[in-house]
Formats: C-alpha cells, structure tokens, sequence
C-alpha cells in the first residue's frame, strides 16, 4: 500500500488550497449579504449558496482520505490525516441543506480540545463542545466519533 499522503486527493496540492480560498470567500461574501433583504441580494445570495454548495461537495472529495486502512493500528501519520479531516467536516464553515444557511462552530479545534486517537481496535474523535450549555454533565459536553469506512471508500462517523 502506498503511503496515506499520497493518495489524499487527485488535484494538485495548490489547486486544492485555491479552491479552499474560494469556498471560504463564497461563505465570507454569503454572510455579508445575509445583512440586507432586497429581492437583488436574495438572488445574489442563492447564487452565492450554489458556488458555496458545489464547492463545499468538490472539497469534502478532495478532503477524504483515500487508501488508509483503518485496521492498521495507531499510525502518527494517519492520525494527522483523520485530524485534519475531521477539522474540514466539523470545524470549517459549511452550507447547509438550507439555501442561504451556513454551519459554522465558531470554535478551533484547539480550543475544543480535539484529538484523534486509536484504541480498541478502532480509530476515534472527540471534542469539547463549547457552544452548549456549560452547567451539562461533562459526558454530554463532549463529542464522541467512531470513525470507519464505508464499502464506496468514504469516511463515516458514528457518534458514541
């Protein structure tokens, strides 16, 4: 098997990073326009959640992991593969099925304590979640992520 990094995506890598910046200025320029409610900007706005939507699907490709094999055991190099995507499905600002809503956390991972670890045969995420209520029992102000392949090649996270 060819090492992970290799096989993380078929676009070059500056190709990848533009595509990223213009998927983040799409959101930027959506949640400006979000201010203003004339019939003009409704249109701009739905065109801005197209460009952002498609963007977003193209990426999330781009961003999946391909060729790791999950049941290798802890691997520091594929732990920062599954860190680093789990960082683009959680933490990165998203469209949302919603035309004109975006999913944003407003918290890094560092600030929410995220960390990528293998255990019980199995590779997991977990997380501080910050934008709920403080005064919760600390098992539910946590997220908990099993994180498996599906037989397509994809990525799948079940929550604990």
């Amino acid at each position: 098997m060819s090492e992970p990094n290799e096989d993380r995506s078929e676009a070059p890598m500056e190709i990848q990073t533009e595509l990223e910046q213009l998927h983040t200025q799409c959101l930027s320029l959506l949640m400006k326009s979000q201010k203003s409610d004339t019939p003009a900007d409704g249109t701009f706005r739905q065109h801005l959640w197209n460009a952002a939507q498609e963007l977003d699907l193209l990426l999330d490709e781009l961003h999946i992991p391909q060729g790791l094999d999950l049941e290798k055991g802890h691997d520091p190099a594929m732990a920062q593969i599954l860190y680093d995507f789990v960082v683009w499905r959680y933490f990165m600002p998203h469209p949302t099925d919603d035309p004109g809503d975006i999913l944003a956390t407003g918290f890094t991972p560092e600030e929410s304590n995220l960390g990528v670890f293998y255990q019980f045969g199995r590779w997991f995420a977990t997380w501080n979640r910050l934008d709920e209520e403080t005064d919760r029992a600390e098992v539910k102000a946590q997220v908990l992520l099993v994180i498996t392949r599906e037989k397509d090649g994809g990525i799948v996270f079940n929550e604990v």
